[in-house]
């Protein structure tokens, strides 16, 4: 059994985890693959265009995510777990080797061969095409942002971002620092994008991309 090999993507300072999963086969898939998959936030499914038989890779893979009752979607949508097993997680698919020859000819003619085909973002592990474009990609669609927390009467700090979801609140923040300092503190100043620099924010504001805090008690 091949043990997953964790690993970290960065991309402007936000960590995402990564798991590389043995290939999906049909014959030796094993049932562990299953929960891994339920369990991850994002699915990212990797194709190789280098190969003539694209077609049965697609197949194949899909064949064996509805045996273990995963359906990927299109990553817009949350994860749901149904009442009757099956699991609908968000996923991107990547054409790796994109810089091969024929392997623009064999991605076309997988589209005309497969209804409503998702997106595919081409990439090139060898010549690193594609790579930056597809860390961004999948930190938008987990929709993480980056919080730079500032100590009233101090600079902010800009080394070690808090990294939250879009629509995390000023109050989200405050429970993550300190379960009690939600309830004791007494206001926020935000700089950022959406506010004056220092304004005064209401504990139910949103936080957005690149916002600094400074959290009063």
């Amino acid at each position: 059994t091949r043990v997953p090999q964790p690993g970290m993507l960065f991309y402007q300072g936000i960590p995402i985890q990564l798991v590389d999963t043995p290939a999906l086969d049909q014959d030796v898939t094993e049932r562990w693959v299953s929960g891994l998959i339920r369990n991850a936030d994002l699915a990212v499914l990797v194709l190789d265009l280098a190969r003539d038989d694209l077609i049965e890779q697609w197949e194949m893979v899909h064949s064996v995510l509805d045996s273990l009752r995963i359906e990927l979607t299109d990553g817009t949508s949350s994860k749901v777990i149904q009442d009757d097993g099956w699991a609908k997680v968000p996923g991107i698919y990547i054409g790796n080797k994109c810089a091969m020859a024929d392997s623009g000819e064999r991605l076309a003619i997988l589209g005309e061969l497969v209804k409503d085909l998702p997106r595919i973002h081409p990439v090139s592990v060898r010549t690193g095409f594609g790579l930056e474009d597809l860390k961004e990609r999948i930190t938008n669609t987990l929709e993480l942002i980056r919080v730079f927390s500032k100590p009233p009467g101090k600079d902010p700090d800009l080394t070690q971002p808090f990294v939250l979801k879009r629509g995390t609140t000023v109050e989200g923040l405050a429970l993550m620092v300190h379960k009690d300092l939600a309830t004791k503190m007494k206001f926020a100043r935000v700089w950022g994008k959406q506010v004056f620099d220092g304004q005064r924010v209401a504990m139910e504001y949103e936080l957005q991309d690149g916002d600094i805090v400074e959290l009063n008690d």
